[in-house]
């Protein structure tokens, strides 16, 4: 599905290492994991299976501060979040 301002970039790697590479690329640019989501899951325990996904929130204060002072509506962004999830054929 094609969603407007969503970007889809398909990972050669499996979910966890994605994850795992995503994670230290942010920590290698300045930047700290905010929040970390399992969608998976949360899913559980509801008793729902769904496939392998996890939501990332990410950033840096100092310069996420920077962006609000000189853009305030640019913190309906922030911090900013990448999903990671892996479908049922394993990509």
């Amino acid at each position: 599905m094609k969603i407007d301002g969503l970007i889809t970039v398909r990972s050669g790697f499996g979910h966890d290492e994605t994850l795992a590479r995503l994670e230290t690329a942010i920590r290698a640019n300045g930047m700290s994991v905010v929040a970390r989501f399992d969608h998976e899951d949360g899913a559980l325990e509801v008793s729902v299976s769904v496939d392998a996904a996890t939501l990332l929130m990410f950033g840096n204060r100092a310069r996420q501060a920077a962006l609000v002072k000189a853009l305030r509506l640019i913190a309906l962004e922030l911090p900013f979040k990448v999903r990671i999830w892996q479908e049922a054929t394993g990509q």
